[in-house]
């Protein structure tokens, strides 16, 4: 569940109380200055459970966006700007979604061990070897058979038993060498720790079954979305800049137009694919495409100016506030008095 802040000066957030999240675990993952144009530096403070007061963001005016990795379980924490108000977003993950995630975790790692754990595989698979293997080697077809049309010591006592070719019988050590080649490798699972000691590739620091530690990440990430720890350092050094626009509109490119297409600007006629979401709580309130005149007053404000400039095959998120969206009367029954909306815009065509 996504979730968006605004902080002014001064103020304190009890997270888990606002977010809504209960007893699961909140992620934030950035913050920004909310007006770029202020000359004023800001810092983002956390308060723990514990009583202790830690800066975890430093913002100034040439360096107004910032990337968090931070994950807080427990209740307790809370979150305050000092020098200028500040935006900050994230999400939460209940504790079903995390569960729900072990137990699938658990499913596939069943569904993927080898055959040396299950003998009733290996007595379907041995026939299969010794049908194709004589087509190869004649040569092995030449030993297996008796010689003078002789049969062996044990057909001729009535045992019954076949004779197989020596060369489809595998030896001891050279079953025990390919079972030892299929057997996939073993993944560290959980790391203890008791205090969180930075970001590991593919892991998340929590409370768990095993205690406090590091444990598999099993999260899914929405479409278009990653985890910091998910980012190699080639990814993270094009990350993608956030830009503010006037009224304190901030968008972000998340796809880029195709070369040489037409630039949208006012006064043109456009057609746009979206999915606008509330930032508090990452609800939909609606979805689908749309044709208006740009800068002619027929959507919100934020739309005007967070379309304008877009290539034909661009797409945008826009995070539009209240006095640019629907102020504070809203759109009910789905959009509240003083909403920060979340939109997902693409540039369809320009008429």
């Amino acid at each position: 569940m996504f979730f968006g802040h605004h902080l002014k000066s001064g103020s304190r957030l009890d997270l888990h109380g606002e977010s809504k999240c209960g007893s699961g675990v909140l992620c934030l993952t950035s913050a920004c200055l909310s007006d770029a144009s202020t000359s004023r530096s800001a810092t983002l403070f956390l308060h723990t459970p514990e009583g202790q007061k830690l800066a975890v963001a430093r913002l100034i005016p040439s360096a107004s966006f910032a990337r968090l990795d931070l994950q807080l379980e427990k209740k307790g924490y809370a979150l305050e700007a000092d020098g200028a108000e500040l935006d900050v977003l994230g999400f939460a993950e209940s504790p079903a979604e995390e569960e729900k995630s072990e137990v699938e975790e658990k499913a596939k790692a069943s569904i993927t061990e080898t055959p040396r754990k299950s003998p009733q595989m290996k007595a379907v698979e041995t026939p299969a070897v010794a049908a194709e293997t004589p087509k190869k080697s004649p040569q092995m077809k030449a030993k297996a058979q008796p010689k003078n049309g002789a049969t062996s010591d044990k057909d001729q006592k009535g045992e019954g038993k076949k004779v197989s070719s020596p060369a489809l019988v595998k030896k001891p050590e050279e079953a025990t060498k390919s079972e030892e080649k299929t057997e996939p490798p073993k993944i560290e699972d959980f790391i203890a720790a008791k205090k969180f000691a930075g970001a590991k590739p593919g892991m998340v620091f929590k409370k768990g079954k095993q205690g406090v530690g590091y444990y598999k990440d099993t999260y899914v990430a929405p479409a278009g979305t990653k985890r910091k720890a998910e980012t190699s350092p080639a990814q993270a050094s094009t990350a993608k800049k956030i830009m503010t626009l006037q009224g304190g509109l901030k968008y972000e490119v998340t796809k880029s137009g195709r070369g040489g297409a037409p630039t949208a600007s006012r006064g043109q006629k456009v057609q746009v694919r979206y999915e606008g979401r509330l930032a508090a709580n990452g609800k939909r309130f609606d979805k689908g495409t749309i044709r208006f005149k740009l800068g002619a007053g027929e959507v919100i404000r934020g739309w005007d100016l967070g379309v304008s400039g877009m290539v034909v095959g661009e797409s945008r998120k826009l995070l539009i506030p209240p006095k640019l969206g629907y102020g504070g009367s809203g759109a009910p029954p789905d959009i509240p008095p003083n909403a920060t909306l979340a939109f997902d815009v693409e540039l369809l065509r320009i008429n």
